[in-house]
């Protein structure tokens, strides 16, 4: 029995596992890229963590848009037609994209590699984008493979895949740093990890497919939908529409800003910026554990027509995201340039401010992942195509403006400033598409609560100076949130529901 056939409380179990899968991933992975963030800062220095910076935010909007919209297709449709029980489907649909993939990153892969040797004037930079070049292929080919372990609801290959390659990729940025290889050294760790971790995805997803064949063979029913025209034409809609919206999302969400940071400032800035971007990228991982299931979850609920299931889904989800990531935000601002000093050096200090400025208005947009889940879900993704190009011009713009004057704090605000448009467009169009209210005065008495940790936290790092604050401050802060919470209202039967759902127990 698939999971779409299950009933809809089996689902939220379902959920409730998943999200405990996804931390465990998020959780390990996290502890290693900061780990690696804080090793390869402190040994490059800021000017050659500004040309690092670039090259890899180069290869990774280059990876970006070969794959354009084709993982979040891949997602969906399994998602969709394993809720369907259509398993040959579901398996075509990403055979299909992955061989479109593969001849595409083999393509672009080449272009950067012809166009760097002839086109580059700087012999180092030269040196580092053809090397560069190989890592386009595994990168591309590995979020197919991701993409299917989505679909498939098998976080547990997301988990395993973590495990073997983090630590390892980890090990080998180490020993490149000891043996001073610096950045082309660092990009042929990068190279070595990445295709590691296809090879682990590969090797699951393909066992997993083959399960799904045999048990075809013992004789187990499965609906078959062959790849008909219409159906083609579904998915090319969607890919063509997604895609889009990920050029919009190279501009908005993408650390565009070191184009123009790499341009009208000096490498420091880079470095700044790319640092404070990594703390509030990876600060969001947290809420992104839930909000990366919430697409298939919506898909599989869109794919049997279940509609009530899409407004109580949207409205707790979008509590939940707003309940892990304001604290975070807000709690990360508080403390971010203390620990930035005593982590990083006192080289990366400056990053503290736009560190401050993103983390803040990240938390914002963690909470509209709910809005932009239920959009891809079920098809309505064309509005944030639209809106997202509007806010794409916004954002260059804020960038032309901002940047050569304040460098890394100007990015920073451009940035939040986009991404707080995005955050009020989307809410307001699934309200006005599928008349769901935004719950806003759950929200926003979460949001007071995580002041008020705010606060409280800021209060004790006033009083108290070095380990001491940022330890008591941490230790006090989960304590002063649920009392905050407890005392404004914020906490419903719902969450405690939750609660014991994910603990496995009967209210």
């Amino acid at each position: 029995m698939n999971f779409i056939s299950r009933p809809v409380v089996s689902k939220v179990k379902l959920l409730a596992s998943n999200t405990l899968f996804n931390l465990l991933n998020t959780l390990f992975a996290g502890v290693f890229g900061i780990a690696t963030s804080i090793i390869v800062a402190r040994s490059l220095g800021a000017v050659q963590l500004g040309e690092y910076s670039y090259i890899l935010w180069l290869i990774g909007i280059l990876t970006l848009f070969v794959n354009a919209g084709l993982p979040m297709v891949v997602a969906k449709y399994v998602a969709e037609y394993i809720g369907r029980n259509d398993i040959a489907t579901a398996k075509n649909i990403f055979t299909v994209i992955l061989k479109l993939e593969l001849g595409a990153s083999l393509i672009i892969s080449s272009l950067v590699a012809y166009l760097s040797f002839f086109l580059t004037s700087d012999v180092t930079r030269k040196n580092l984008l053809l090397l560069s070049s190989i890592n386009i292929i595994p990168i591309v080919l590995a979020r197919i493979y991701s993409a299917a372990a989505t679909g498939l609801q098998k976080y547990q290959t997301l988990i395993i895949a973590s495990l073997i390659s983090s630590p390892i990729q980890f090990l080998l940025i180490v020993f490149t740093l000891l043996a001073h290889h610096n950045v082309a050294g660092l990009i042929v760790a990068n190279i070595i990890g990445s295709v590691l971790n296809l090879a682990i995805f590969w090797y699951f997803i393909k066992n997993e497919f083959n399960r799904f064949d045999s048990l075809a063979m013992q004789g187990i029913p499965v609906q078959v939908t062959r790849l008909d025209t219409f159906l083609k034409k579904r998915i090319a809609k969607y890919s063509l529409s997604v895609s889009g919206i990920i050029i919009i999302d190279a501009i908005v969400w993408q650390k565009s800003e070191i184009f123009f940071l790499e341009r009208f400032s000096p490498p420091e800035e880079i470095a700044f910026y790319s640092l404070a971007f990594t703390i509030g990228y990876m600060a969001m991982q947290i809420p992104g554990i839930f909000s990366s299931l919430l697409i298939p979850y919506f898909s599989g609920i869109y794919g049997q027509g279940y509609k009530p299931g899409l407004k109580k889904g949207y409205i707790h989800s979008t509590r939940y995201l707003a309940l892990i990531a304001f604290p975070i935000g807000i709690g990360g601002a508080i403390l971010s340039a203390p620990l930035i000093e005593l982590v990083y050096g006192s080289e990366y200090r400056n990053a503290a401010i736009p560190a401050q400025i993103i983390l803040v208005f990240n938390s914002f947009g963690a909470v509209s992942r709910a809005s932009s889940a239920i959009l891809y879900g079920t098809e309505e993704q064309g509005f944030i195509l639209k809106w997202g190009s509007i806010i794409a011009i916004f954002n260059i713009f804020l960038n032309l403006i901002l940047i050569p004057k304040y460098g890394a704090t100007g990015a920073a605000i451009a940035n939040s400033s986009a991404q707080m448009a995005g955050v009020v467009g989307g809410a307001a169009y699934v309200n006005n598409e599928f008349g769901i209210d935004y719950p806003s005065k759950s929200v926003l008495k979460i949001f007071i609560s995580s002041i008020v940790m705010g606060i409280g936290m800021y209060s004790v790092t006033s009083l108290f100076n070095g380990y001491r604050s940022l330890l008591l401050s941490i230790s006090l802060s989960p304590f002063i949130y649920l009392v905050s919470l407890w005392f404004i209202g914020a906490i419903d039967a719902e969450d405690r529901r939750l609660i014991y759902t994910l603990l496995g127990k009967n209210e």
